[in-house]
């Protein structure tokens, strides 16, 4: 017992004997290493237990300002620590040492920071030297030229639905959301190539990733959470939710669907997916797939390592891009000049083109130092981190080995000495003379060195193309006069949400190439409509209700078969819809369905591109718009749907001289006009059958045609939409059509506003979604508006939409409610607060018959239908031309038991 005792004494000696020489050993490394540091510049206050992490606890509503201030204050040396406990981190705010740190090829590690930051995410952000080395070198294929012009066309489709959005929702929600939902989708189909991500999906990853980054700063100034059992604890107190696993789900989901999707790809080419060989220009995630393979699968360690990078792109290239677009609005509204010459630049540039050239795009040079300029000003990323693996000299002072150095950009970028006065926005800096002056390492947006960021040049590519579009559409004004201040955190963030107002630029002839009614100026718009006039009257519009119930019972019977089932119903309206106009306003009999069909489809086709046609200056010329529209490969539809306007006349001529030999009728004496429709109103003012005759009945017949049939479906799409997200009113309206015989061919006007209820749905469906979203007039002389001189020659442009979402007039504006046009309710609307038709002298002429149409349609449609949603919610709308659904217009169509 003693011997044991004795051993066991022995042991225990020799291991305190370990214990101290150990513990000596670490006070003497210690100390030699305090005795390195202990005299740096350091910032105050200097807390002798916590360093400075109370004092920025303390300061972190204006970290900004705490860090500038620090950075002027050691200006001249170039450097001060900021001490966390015994342990410095050296702040870099001058250029002059930052090629020994970030520009130096021994110093690669990012150091603990970003392993906090990216905490469960390894990433390339955060991988030590060799294995980001390794990482870099497979994935660097995916940001060559040739891989980024293959996205211009993915960022242009994306930047359309911005600017479609823009001026629809920014005044509820601001832009910052709308260019994160886009932005969002063009970082999953470029970096990751992932084409059919799901809304949920990608609105599950946008706000955990948003929700995680904001959240990661803190964490590393809260030193008790670096722990992640605390992290666990510290969560579950404040009841905070741990985004990193959402984030792992949904990187899992994203990568599971593209490797569904590569796989798809290859097999339809016949091609077994583990014989492809890997190529070497592909999206970051597809070179990523390629190197985590074992066979046709990836390895679970794979999977990991995929799901870190995956976050980190998405992190890096997401809300870096986000940040910086919502700068450049900033920037530019509150430097109007600079907008203004930017955009002259732009007057001559085919924006949307997507066959453009990254070359082409750098000839815009006053674009690319606006660009370079928002970067040096507001740079995406703050700070940048670097462990140093041995000792530095900067400025006679050593930086020992194993310090974590943080290079301050924005402090660099603000440095007096090279950007003078460095918070005005000065394009000029970057002017090619003044751009070769600035020295290396004072212009660092996307850091320096070996670990400059791989995705600089998507980074230009895309925001480039994101502020070119913006600018060549709209006019942007600040919502406040100052600016707003900068918060550091991750990024360089606005200490407020940044808010703007997006006036449209100036338009002009939407209708070019069809001068018709529409866009006729005043003299001859007075004598044109004063031939069409007669064919609006009470008694020729009567007389289209049997055409209009055939065609809507045909129109019926094809919903019927597809009874219970999912149809876009656009689909099935258009051809029964244009078959309506032609045998109403254009009286022609015979046409076949072929040519219904053909014509419905290219006049939508024409209608829809109109809007982009305004907002391409260079294409108004129509001899310019020929030679872009030849390099584009895009066929004219105005030349289609001339030819087709042709075919129309030539085939109601016939048909009138047909019903006129049968009837004995001289038709070269018939007197007047009186009660006819609109197209032989207008063959009985043009008789002569001249060149100039043809061509200006075709452009009179096609945009009565355009403007009746595409509203009259547009609307429809709208009351189907409606009734579906509103079961209540669609129930109270059946009630109302019960005891009505919607299909008496002998019914009346007066009949039909018998239905009170009906008449309120429709009012309600043309106010909530009013097919023409704005009006434009030009302004003939001065006027003055609230005190503001609009001088002559100036274009207005009335916005219905906003107009009839005035929550003045309007409350709740967003809701379906026909009461708002109940008799006493509609009597208190102001004039010009209701304007679907337009206002004064050229309100629509054809109003009462788009009225009698929808109200015909809708009451048939409720009588034998009762119609569901699809979707949980309802659609966005786009407004082009029209207003317009974002989604297909796809609902159930359930036959109602009584139909007959």
């Amino acid at each position: 017992m003693f011997i044991v005792s004795e051993i066991g004494f022995q042991i225990l000696t020799g291991i305190l004997v370990l214990f101290v020489a150990f513990v000596l050993s670490f006070i003497i490394k210690g100390y030699s290493f305090i005795g390195k540091v202990w005299r740096l510049p350091s910032l105050q206050p200097h807390h002798f237990l916590v360093g400075n992490l109370l004092a920025f606890w303390q300061n972190r509503a204006n970290t900004a300002e705490y860090l500038v201030s620090a950075a002027h204050q050691w200006r001249e040396k170039g450097f001060f620590a900021v001490w966390t406990f015994y342990y410095p981190v050296i702040f870099i705010v001058s250029w002059k040492h930052n090629e020994k740190i970030l520009g130096c090829k021994k110093f690669l590690d990012r150091g603990w920071p970003a392993g906090k930051i990216t905490h469960g995410f390894v990433g390339l952000v955060s991988l030590a030297n060799a294995e980001w080395k390794a990482r870099r070198n497979f994935v660097a294929p995916s940001y060559v030229p040739s891989v980024l012009e293959g996205f211009i066309p993915i960022i242009l489709y994306h930047i359309d639905q911005i600017l479609d959005d823009l001026p629809v929702r920014v005044h509820a929600v601001g832009c910052l959301s709308i260019l994160q939902d886009h932005i969002m989708s063009i970082t999953l189909e470029t970096s990751l190539g992932l084409k059919n991500v799901s809304d949920s999906l990608r609105i599950s990853i946008q706000r955990s990733g948003i929700n995680f980054l904001n959240s990661q700063f803190d964490r590393v100034l809260r030193f008790y959470t670096w722990n992640e059992q605390l992290l666990k604890i510290y969560n579950w107190i404040y009841g905070i939710k741990d985004e990193r696993e959402t984030l792992k789900e949904c990187a899992r989901q994203i990568i599971k669907a593209r490797i569904g999707e590569k796989n798809m790809d290859l097999n339809e080419n016949g091609i077994p997916p583990p014989d492809i060989p890997r190529r070497r220009n592909q999206a970051f995630l597809d070179n990523m797939l390629d190197n985590f393979k074992n066979g046709k699968n990836v390895t679970s360690e794979g999977l990991e390592d995929l799901i870190g990078e995956l976050l980190t792109i998405v992190g890096t290239s997401f809300e870096t891009i986000v940040n910086s677009t919502m700068w450049f609005l900033h920037n530019m509204a509150h430097n109007p000049d600079i907008q203004e010459k930017l955009y002259e630049e732009l007057l001559g540039f085919d924006e949307k083109n997507e066959n453009l050239t990254i070359s082409q795009i750098n000839e815009l040079t006053y674009l690319d130092q606006c660009v370079r300029e928002n970067l040096r000003i507001h740079p995406p990323v703050a700070i940048m981190p670097r462990s140093v693996n041995e000792d530095v000299d900067i400025d006679g002072q050593i930086i020992p080995k194993g310090v974590l150095t943080v290079t301050f950009i924005y402090s660099i970028h603000h440095d007096e000495e090279i950007y003078p006065n460095p918070d005005k926005f000065d394009p000029s800096r970057f002017e090619p003379d003044n751009f070769a002056k600035i020295p290396t390492g004072a212009y660092i947006p996307f850091g320096d060195g070996p670990r400059r960021c791989i995705g600089e040049r998507l980074a230009m590519l895309e925001s480039k193309l994101i502020f070119s579009n913006i600018i060549k559409r709209f006019r942007i004004e600040p919502l406040e006069s100052e600016k707003s201040g900068v918060q550091i955190d991750l990024l360089t963030r606005p200490v407020k949400p940044l808010k703007f107002k997006f006036i449209p630029r100036n338009v002009k002839k939407l209708a070019r190439g069809f001068e018709g009614l529409v866009s006729y100026a005043n003299d001859e718009w007075r004598t044109v409509r004063s031939m069409i006039s007669p064919a609006y009257v009470p008694s020729v519009l009567e007389s289209f209700i049997p055409t209009m119930l055939h065609h809507v019972e045909m129109l019926l019977n094809d919903f019927e078969a597809t009874s219970g089932n999912i149809v876009d119903c656009i689909i099935v309206l258009r051809s029964h819809l244009m078959a309506i106009t032609l045998e109403t306003s254009l009286t022609l009999k015979n046409a076949d369905q072929s040519m219904k069909m053909r014509l419905a489809k290219t006049a939508l086709e024409h209608a829809h591109s109109q809007f982009d046609r305004i907002n391409r200056p260079h294409t108004w010329n129509d001899q310019i718009l020929r030679v872009c529209n030849w390099i584009r490969g895009i066929s004219d539809e105005r030349k289609v749907l001339e030819k087709y306007a042709r075919q129309i006349i030539e085939a109601r001529v016939d048909e009138r001289n047909n019903e006129a030999m049968a009837e004995g009728i001289d038709l070269d004496n018939i007197p007047g006009t009186k009660n006819q429709a609109f197209l032989d109103c207008m063959l009985n003012n043009f008789k002569n059958g001249s060149k100039e005759e043809l061509e200006k009945l075709s452009k009179e017949l096609l945009g009565i045609m355009i403007a009746s049939w595409g509203t009259i479906l547009n609307s429809t799409g709208w009351f189907i939409h409606n009734m579906a997200y509103n079961p209540d009113v669609q129930r109270k309206l059946y009630e109302e059509l019960v005891d009505f015989n919607e299909r008496d061919e002998s019914m009346t006007i007066q009949q039909i506003n018998g239905l009170l209820y009906l008449d309120q749905c429709v009012h309600e469906n043309l106010r909530i979604r009013p097919p023409i979203a704005q009006m434009f007039r030009k302004v003939e002389e001065d006027i003055t508006l609230d005190g503001h001189v609009i001088p002559k020659g100036i274009l207005s442009t009335t916005f219905i939409y906003s107009i009839h979402h005035d929550e003045e007039i309007y409350p709740n504006p967003d809701k379906f409610d026909p009461s708002r046009f109940e008799p006493d309710n509609f009597a208190k609307i102001p004039p010009g607060a209701y304007i679907p038709f337009g206002d004064g002298p050229r309100r629509c002429i054809g109003e009462r018959l788009a009225i009698l149409e929808l109200k015909i349609i809708f009451s048939n449609l409720i009588k034998r239908f009762r119609i569901e949603p699809v979707e949980e919610e309802e659609a966005p709308i786009k407004i082009d031309l029209l207003t317009r659904s974002k989604r297909s217009y796809e609902f159930r169509l359930i036959l109602r038991e009584n139909k007959n």
